[in-house]
């Protein structure tokens, strides 16, 4: 029997959640990696003059450039039947949100706001349901861990953050189940 429409939009809700989380976990990571350093002083930086730097490597570029910039101003290569690119970023461009504080309070703020959507997603939900298929659907589901709380029951921030730490040890069931919903999505 296929999964219930309730079902399947705490799938779906869940797994796009679980792969927006990870990259916003891998982007603090990587943050804070890349933390700010000290700069050089003066006495860390080896002695150079510009007779010690070979620019034979730029040879011909301001004739490259030149050329490049006169190709793209020129009226054959511009359509007029085209409109111009807008190049503008658009105002309600938000930066993106921080890296969740702890599974308590950021994941259950972000879970509260994920199934908060439903009315907005009843097209992908069906979309998802007729690419992939029920039968495809409840495989996928089969194999995920037993030892986890259901993917297809609604999630507080500890739940999710149960399957968070084991999607991102890349373990293959959920890796599966996660990109078929993404990919479908698309």
């Amino acid at each position: 029997m296929p999964m219930s429409d309730d079902q399947l939009y705490c799938l779906f809700v869940n797994a796009n959640s679980l792969a927006e989380l990870a990259l916003r976990e891998a982007g603090a990571g990587l943050a804070s990696m890349t933390a700010p350093t000290e700069p050089p002083g003066e006495g860390d930086l080896p002695e150079m003059s510009l007779d010690d730097l070979d620019f034979g490597a730029l040879d011909g570029l301001s004739d490259l450039v030149d050329s490049e910039a006169e190709a793209m101003t020129s009226s054959e290569s511009v359509d007029a039947s085209q409109p111009p690119v807008d190049l503008s970023v658009p105002p309600n461009l938000e930066p993106p949100a921080p890296a969740m504080d702890t599974p308590s309070t950021g994941f259950d703020g972000y879970m509260a706001e994920a199934y908060a959507h439903r009315a907005e997603l009843d097209a992908r939900l069906a979309q998802l349901r007729t690419s992939v298929g029920d039968d495809s659907l409840d495989a996928l589901v089969a194999d995920l861990p037993d030892d986890l709380p259901p993917i297809v029951e609604p999630m507080d921030g500890a739940r999710v953050a149960a399957w968070l730490e084991r999607y991102m040890q890349h373990e293959p069931a959920i890796t599966a189940l996660v990109t078929a919903v993404r990919h479908a999505d698309t």
